[in-house]
């Protein structure tokens, strides 16, 4: 409800495991900032997993949908699409407008959290 509150109609939750996250994390980081593997370790064990934990894992209870991180981002349209239509959502009602999606408009909140 708290999500809700704040306009967001529609909450899909995208799960993947640590070890992925931060992989993907040093590639990104070395190749656009420059940063070492070590630095990037040591930014997401001290900052970004205890903040995951914190924030952003407890909004899994009140998600509409679980995805996991490592699906294609096509095949996560359509399941994101198929549940919009099975449930008749109407975004008409919605406030916020973050990622346009074909024909809807939806918040996408991905997080790197471990399914549980």
């Amino acid at each position: 409800q708290a999500l809700k509150k704040h306009g967001f109609f529609f909450h899909v939750y995208i799960t993947l495991d640590d070890s992925t996250a931060m992989e993907r994390r040093i590639l990104r980081d070395a190749a656009e900032r420059g940063r070492t593997r070590d630095s990037v370790i040591e930014q997401f064990c001290s900052n970004v997993q205890p903040a995951n934990e914190e924030f952003i894992r407890p909004s899994k209870a009140v998600s509409d949908i679980l995805l996991k991180g490592n699906t294609p981002q096509e095949t996560q349209l359509d399941i994101i699409l198929q549940h919009l239509k099975k449930n008749k959502f109407d975004f008409r009602k919605s406030n916020k407008t973050v990622y346009n999606l074909r024909f809807y408009s939806v918040v996408v909140v991905p997080s790197h959290s471990v399914e549980a």
